[in-house]
C-alpha cells in the first residue's frame, strides 16, 4: 500500500498518510507518494535522516555507519588466524611458549604438514 504526503510550494507539511480514498482517475495535487529507504547495519552509530522531494516523490532516507565496535570487529583477522600469529611468535622465540598449547599444535603441525606450494 502506498503512503502519501500533502506538499504546498514544495514544502512537505503532513504526512505520511496511508490510502487516499478517491474516484478512480482523480488526482490529489496536493499529495506526493512518500517512499522510505531505511539502511541500518546491525550494531549501528549515529543515525542520519533526510527527507526530500525527488521526481515527484517525497523520499526519506534513513542511514548509519556501523559502530566503532561492529568496523573493529570486522577488521580484526579471524580467530584461527590469530591463534597462528600466536603459535608463531611463540615458535620463533618472539613470545614465550606456553604450555600445553604450544606442544599440541606443534604436534598437529608435525603430524599434518602443510603442503609446498
Amino acid at each position: 500500500m502506498k503512503s502519501w504526503v500533502k506538499c504546498v510550494n514544495n514544502t512537505i507539511v503532513e504526512g505520511p498518510v496511508g490510502s487516499l480514498e478517491k474516484p478512480e482517475g482523480e488526482v490529489y495535487e496536493d499529495y506526493v507518494e512518500y517512499i522510505e529507504n531505511i539502511h541500518l547495519p546491525p550494531n549501528h552509530g549515529p543515525i542520519t535522516v533526510t527527507v526530500e522531494l525527488v521526481g515527484g516523490k517525497c523520499v526519506k532516507t534513513v542511514t548509519a555507519e556501523p559502530s566503532y565496535q561492529a568496523q573493529r570487529a570486522a577488521a580484526y583477522p579471524g580467530l584461527g588466524d590469530q591463534m597462528d600469529m600466536l603459535w608463531h611468535a611463540m615458535d620463533t622465540g618472539v613470545l614465550p611458549k606456553v604450555e600445553p598449547f604450544y606442544t599440541d599444535i606443534l604436534n598437529i603441525k608435525t603430524q599434518y604438514p602443510k603442503p609446498e606450494q
